[in-house]
């Protein structure tokens, strides 16, 4: 069921485990089960997306999880979009354009790195 605690807090343990996989499906499992805005599992999550062989099932699982402009997740999103990896940076983009809906902040870091790829692509 939804937010029951100790599903939750197995899953939360999930997240420490060293291999990408198991921290992939314990993603999937908190969006699934995790209430929504749930603190303590965004945050967890949140620490993830720069993984990159993570980083499609957090962004993927906060897409689930939060709102629509949920202040702490589109920051932590934007900052991806700096990453070196494309496995990291696509993810993070689509989750933005969800949920960082109307968000300048958000709107600028895109901006950002939009022209930062047309700079490089000239050059």
């Amino acid at each position: 069921p939804k937010g029951h605690a100790d599903s939750v807090s197995c899953a939360l343990k999930c997240l420490d485990d060293p291999r990408p996989n198991v921290v992939s499906q314990a993603c999937g499992t908190l969006a699934a089960i995790a209430d929504i805005g749930d603190r303590k599992v965004v945050e967890a999550v949140c620490k993830h997306l720069g993984a990159c062989q993570v980083a499609l099932a957090a962004t993927s699982a906060l897409e689930h999880m939060c709102t629509p402009g949920d202040q702490h997740v589109v920051e932590a999103l934007s900052l991806c979009l700096s990453n070196p990896s494309q496995r990291v940076r696509g993810p993070a983009f689509h989750a933005l354009r969800r949920l960082g809906v109307r968000d300048r902040t958000c709107a600028g870091k895109v901006l950002e790195v939009l022209r930062r790829v047309e700079l490089m692509s000239d050059g």
